[in-house]
């Protein structure tokens, strides 16, 4: 029979954000600990701030890939239909960043991923105090992204959603800013080929 905490840890491993030795340190405290679930270790290892809840919900679930690059997942900030945008943290820093990528089911759409390289070509050339700038771009494991300035607030599905509608004029605002998404705490913007309140 499997070991349910065996196979949580594998999935950390295959998860990518943790060292080896970081795993066999987790592994032992599996081991010598009584977790009755994967799902009680996972939230130990919240408790202790070794990994944030959306990547616990990532490495219970099916998928355990929490990697982009050289950056290492920490939430889901947004989606829409041209990518899924992620908090993430720089490797071995603490600098983060917010890395789009293309949406899975779209992985080996040659469209896409035209229209993808031209945001991430606007991207790189627009220089602009209220847009959020682009940092770097790349492919891994044929999921291409781009890195891009974080800006820690709400986005504008989530400022909807948890105040209502906006006033009209900052409304107005936005849309005026079109193509560009906009974040309502700051004016910053994020130069892209469509608007999303959940990205922007």
């Amino acid at each position: 029979m499997t070991d349910p905490n065996k196979e949580f840890t594998d999935r950390l491993g295959r998860s990518g954000i943790f060292s080896t030795d970081e795993l066999s340190e987790i592994a032992k405290t599996a081991d010598t600990a009584t977790f009755g679930s994967p799902e009680e270790l996972a939230f130990e290892l919240v408790r202790q701030k070794r990994l944030t809840e959306y990547q616990a919900s990532v490495v219970c679930g099916e998928d355990s890939r929490l990697t982009i690059g050289e950056y290492i997942v920490l939430d889901k900030i947004g989606e829409g239909g041209m990518g899924v945008v992620f908090k993430a943290r720089q490797r071995d820093s603490t600098s983060v960043a917010a890395v789009k990528v293309l949406p899975p089911n779209t992985m080996n759409d040659q469209s896409a991923i035209r229209g993808f390289k031209r945001e991430v070509e606007a991207a790189s050339r627009m220089q602009h105090l209220n847009v959020v700038g682009a940092i770097d771009s790349g492919e891994d494991e044929g999921q291409h992204y781009l890195i891009m300035e974080f800006v820690n607030r709400r986005n504008l599905a989530r400022a909807v959603k948890n105040s209502g509608p906006l006033p009209i004029l900052t409304a107005v605002n936005c849309i005026s800013m079109q193509p560009r998404e906009c974040n309502t705490r700051t004016n910053k913007a994020s130069f892209t080929a469509t608007s999303n309140p959940a990205t922007c």
